[in-house]
């Protein structure tokens, strides 16, 4: 998983990860026609590191009585060309879109790499956390946007967060280096109540239902 040497900038691939399965599912590139040669797949620690961290979050989410999920995740290099757009609007940081046949994580390269520079292991994988909650709340059949799902979220970041600890480094700054770019102090605070409330219900079976029942 995620390791301090592992930041490379190689071109992500689109991959596959289900919340029930054992090992995430690759899609297996298929030549279009007899002109059009194999090549040889990219080395792209980052982006193994990302699906190790979504295929091992989702193997403790269907401990938690969680619902299944199946999603889509691709890194991106934020105003480069490869940068995606979401909903008509160009992406800068992580986050996942809706509307498609899947949930999609786009994971952006730089702040995965900063998070993990300022905050151990743990950040990027807290990032990580956050993104596959909403997913959880959209299979779920709950609103994945706006205030109180995006604490939601954060519970459930919270948990896999607890249920982890022994997987990944972290240090003072980890939460912090994973929290970048809210302004917003009483929303911050909230989302930091909201982690922690997740952290005390990761040894629940019932971990999914206490963050969502929970008074965020």
């Amino acid at each position: 998983m995620f390791k301090r040497a592992a930041l490379s900038l190689a071109v992500g691939v689109m991959l596959t990860v289900s919340a029930c399965a054992g090992t995430p599912d690759v899609p297996v590139d298929t030549p279009t026609s007899a002109a059009v040669m194999p090549t040889t797949p990219v080395s792209d620690p980052l982006a193994d590191n990302v699906r190790a961290t979504l295929g091992d979050i989702g193997k403790v989410w269907s401990t938690k009585d969680a619902p299944a999920v199946t999603l889509d995740f691709q890194g991106f290099t934020s105003h480069s060309p490869d940068a995606p757009t979401c909903n008509g609007k160009q992406l800068w940081a992580t986050t996942t879109c809706f509307g498609g046949n899947r949930p999609v994580i786009y994971w952006e390269r730089g702040q995965l790499a900063e998070a993990l520079d300022k905050g151990a292991a743990m950040s990027p994988v807290i990032i990580l956390a956050r993104e596959y909650g909403r997913i959880l709340l959209y299979s779920y059949g709950e609103p994945a946007d706006g205030t109180l799902p995006a604490l939601r979220a954060e519970c459930f970041a919270g948990v896999y967060t607890a249920a982890a600890k022994d997987k990944y480094a972290s240090n003072d700054d980890t939460y912090e280096a994973a929290s970048q770019g809210s302004s917003d102090v009483p929303f911050a605070s909230r989302r930091t109540a909201a982690f922690r409330s997740g952290e005390a219900a990761a040894a629940r079976k019932d971990a999914f239902t206490a963050c969502m029942k929970s008074d965020l």
